[in-house]
Parts: C-alpha cells; sequence; structure tokens
C-alpha cells in the first residue's frame, strides 16, 4: 500500500496532467551510425500520450552599439524545452537519448537529451529543437 505521501503526489500530479497537459507523440529512434541521422526503431513502438510542455520563460536581448532599443534586438532562448510526464507512461522502458517527442498542436519535433526522474511517479524528459 503506497504511502499517504505518495497518494498525495499522484494525486498531485493527475490533476497537473488534468490542467496544463497536451497531445504529445513518442517517436523511438535507433542508435545511429557514425555522422548519419537516426532512423524509426522497429522494436519500439510510437505512442501518443499527454504531458506538461514546459518552456523556461527567461528571454535574454543581445545587446548592440548604438541607439538601438531592447525590442530591435535578436531575442534569444534562455531555457530549454522539457516535457513533464507521469513515468507510467513508459512503462514499457524509459526513453533514450535522440527519441523524439512531437508536439500535435503545433507539429514541432524535438530528441530527446536526457530523462530524469523529479518526484514520486514522475519525469522531466529534457528536450533539444
Amino acid at each position: 500500500m503506497p504511502s499517504l505521501f505518495d497518494s498525495l503526489a499522484f494525486a498531485a500530479g493527475a490533476t497537473s496532467d488534468a490542467v496544463f497537459a497536451e497531445d504529445l507523440t513518442f517517436v523511438p529512434k535507433a542508435k545511429a551510425e557514425r555522422n548519419a541521422r537516426p532512423a524509426n526503431d522497429a522494436s519500439r513502438a510510437s505512442f501518443d500520450f499527454r504531458g506538461v510542455f514546459v518552456v523556461d520563460g527567461a528571454v535574454l536581448h543581445a545587446k548592440t552599439r548604438g541607439a538601438r532599443s531592447d525590442d530591435a534586438s535578436t531575442l534569444i532562448a534562455g531555457g530549454k524545452p522539457a516535457v513533464d510526464v507521469a513515468a507510467a507512461v513508459f512503462a514499457a522502458g524509459r526513453p533514450q537519448t535522440n527519441d523524439e517527442i512531437v508536439r500535435k498542436s503545433t507539429g514541432e519535433r524535438y530528441r530527446i537529451e536526457i530523462v530524469i526522474p523529479i518526484d514520486v511517479g514522475r519525469l522531466a524528459v529534457h528536450l533539444a529543437r
């Protein structure tokens, strides 16, 4: 039987998913040969899931010389995107580096860099464009 803390953590995760989660697709990739792009991995299945897409809100302005305002400079994103997801979503096996996650709302594809357990039954899947 799970502890009271574990039960509350699972309930908080489910509530967070119900409010903030969006539709995503997991696409497994096979380990690529040197200098080749990873191809789809036929031994693992693609599947749809719901997770909370998180992007750090920090945005920096590249400063330029001269009398230019900040809004005329180039924007540089300050943080990398991640997906907060229930670990049970990946019950068949943890995602691996270079697997992909696709945001269904925008069609953007992201490569998985690292997967870190962050809470009871939750994973942070750090992404790269």
